[in-house]
């Protein structure tokens, strides 16, 4: 069943415009033709493949996948696969979207796209000032993170503060990967940093609006992995913000729904795709929700995002 989507105003937070490194901005624009959104807020992605060949990183790697009993679960010989291991996490980590390329997608469409800049916080200060300065000057909304890819602990990273007590000033969001990630990420231990639990010491210090991308819930191998977290983190903070990118599901569940209502509410829940195949559904499962009142449909699909982001739509 599908229903009209007439009524609302759509705006998808969450929206990659590439896919396997292939720029996919025109097909971006037909979905959000074809299924009334208003505005798509495009994500940059600052990772480097070199990354994991620094010694502290490659080490903490190796520690989490000798703790981890995936390996051993799945039969594998541990040398082996950890090689392999590597060499899957180096060409995922090469899919990127500098800001700069971002920026140049939404100046093409700036009545559909706003844009989230990204920063890889495992590099050096300098090179953190440097793009939170090219955030600013390509007047881009904020940031993405993803804490796994980027391999920095959001409770013990100073980079991280930089940039939180920058953008408290400048208004800009946050927005932070919660759950797993595709690929070698799926592994629970190589993802730990991304639990939404690691964001407390940071919103005990600065009030910067914080999104937490996928809801905690994500995860191939546990689904749900970090839903509590999540929820908890939220009930204490109320710039605590959800995005419900590939996670839409979670909304035919009127478990789920009530213990959103009962922790933080509706008026935090952002409507987010990631990747084009997930809008329509997500749309329909939310319009067709006999679990969902009226207002929180509205409240997720855009007035929440328009608020968040100060928009002044027309």
């Amino acid at each position: 069943m599908s229903t009209s989507t007439s009524n609302y105003i759509i705006i998808d937070v969450h929206v990659h415009p590439k896919r396997r490194g292939v720029v996919i901005i025109d097909e971006i624009l037909k979905v959000m033709k074809d299924n009334n959104i208003k505005l798509s807020v495009l994500l940059a992605r600052d990772t480097d493949p070199s990354d994991i060949d620094r010694p502290h990183i490659r080490k903490t790697i190796i520690t989490r996948l000798m703790k981890s009993d995936f390996l051993a679960r799945l039969g594998m010989d541990d040398y082996f696969h950890i090689l392999e291991i590597f060499e899957l996490m180096r060409e995922r980590l090469g899919r990127t979207v500098s800001n700069k390329e971002l920026a140049s997608y939404i100046n093409t469409h700036p009545d559909k796209f706003l844009g989230l800049g990204s920063i890889n916080l495992c590099k050096d200060e300098e090179y953190v000032k440097n793009k939170l300065r090219e955030i600013e000057d390509l007047k881009l909304a904020g940031a993405k993170f993803w804490p796994q890819l980027q391999f920095f602990d959001p409770a013990n990273c100073d980079n991280f503060r930089i940039v939180c007590e920058r953008f408290q000033k400048t208004k800009k969001v946050i927005m932070v990967h919660t759950g797993t990630c595709p690929g070698p990420w799926e592994i629970p231990e190589l993802s730990e940093d991304a639990n939404p639990q690691k964001l407390e010491p940071v919103l005990r210090e600065y009030d910067v609006q914080i999104i937490l991308a996928h809801f905690g819930y994500y995860s191939a191998t546990c689904p749900g992995i970090w839903f509590r977290e999540a929820l908890e983190l939220g009930k204490k903070y109320d710039n605590v913000w959800f995005d419900i990118s590939a996670v839409a599901y979670i909304l035919r569940d009127i478990r789920i729904i009530e213990k959103i209502r009962t922790y933080v509410g509706f008026d935090r829940v952002l409507f987010g795709s990631d990747y084009l195949e997930y809008v329509k559904p997500s749309i329909d499962i939310i319009v067709n929700s006999p679990y969902l009142k009226e207002d929180e449909k509205e409240l997720i699909f855009g007035l929440n995002a328009i608020r968040l982001f100060n928009l002044k739509l027309t």
